[in-house]
């Protein structure tokens, strides 16, 4: 019988160690070590697969066929990143939410595509340890399910530009919404990140800490993104940052109004441009 004083090193080293090592190591050193054990294997899938970050449709879905045919490579996966610029067919839609469904262990989604077709991905994906969601979509009966789906929520950054399709919202004399909306409901949400035209739909379970706001093409009334804000976060928000165009006056006095606890204030402004500028001789 060999005593484990007589084993291989690396076999008596502690599993938090060996971990740190295939996650400091480089690609082509994992898929050698991957050769050497099954326990080596199953460290450099861990390793190789827990961060993604796809940048072009070809590499989404040669990644998504190897994440629905490996489990194990699935259950390994902690953060998606998806970033390109175009739209497919049908096919390409139905692998991706396949792959998504699949990823249980996923804690960090971001979607960096301006793509209207990934909000019908949404409706029957549910991940149980999703913590953070950051996309550029804009506000959808599919995408708000979703999240909705997903309580445990802390991080959520939406797209920083309005839609200008959208109805603007406004309040009645009782302080309710001119049109029905269905609101976000994330007990657990503390940072928000994203354009004003999200802010209605923030319900009163939400209590944020800090919160980034965007304002570009569509000028909405500063008091109800503020009154919003109001009725969910008065007692938690400590920081808000505005951007938005032209004099920030109106802004300052909303703010005062029904944010005056907050702690920390950031207010940018942006200027639009029409035109290219000249070329200078």
């Amino acid at each position: 019988m060999v005593s484990r004083s007589n084993s291989p090193i690396m076999d008596r080293l502690p599993l938090e160690v060996l971990e740190h090592i295939f996650d400091l190591s480089s690609t082509p050193s994992c898929l050698s070590l991957a050769l050497v054990s099954k326990l080596f294997s199953a460290l450099a899938i861990r390793a190789l697969y827990n961060d993604i970050a796809l940048t072009s449709p070809t590499k989404v879905i040669l990644c998504c066929r190897t994440l629905t045919s490996n489990e194990g490579a699935a259950e390994a996966v902690r953060t998606l990143e998806v970033t390109y610029s175009q739209t497919f067919l049908a096919a390409y839609y139905s692998l991706i939410e396949k792959t998504i469904t699949s990823l249980q262990n996923l804690q960090m989604l971001r979607l960096f595509v301006h793509d209207p077709y990934f909000e019908n991905l949404f409706h029957r994906c549910q991940l149980r340890d999703l913590r953070q969601v950051e996309c550029y979509l804009t506000p959808s009966s599919h995408l708000i399910k979703f999240l909705n789906r997903h309580p445990a929520l802390d991080y959520l950054q939406l797209s920083p530009h309005e839609d200008t399709n959208l109805p603007l919202f406004a309040l009645d004399s009782v302080g309710k919404y001119t049109h029905d909306i269905q609101l976000l409901e994330l007990p657990a949400l503390k940072h928000f990140v994203g354009n004003v035209q999200w802010i209605p739909y923030l319900g009163l379970s939400s209590r944020l800490k800090a919160a980034i706001i965007n304002w570009n093409a569509v000028d909405t009334n500063v008091e109800l993104a503020f009154q919003a804000l109001h009725r969910s976060s008065q007692q938690s928000l400590a920081l808000l940052c505005c951007v938005r165009r032209s004099w920030n006056l109106d802004m300052l006095q909303s703010i005062s109004v029904w944010l005056p606890d907050i702690q920390y204030l950031h207010i940018s402004n942006i200027m639009l441009v029409d035109a290219f500028p000249t070329e200078v001789n």
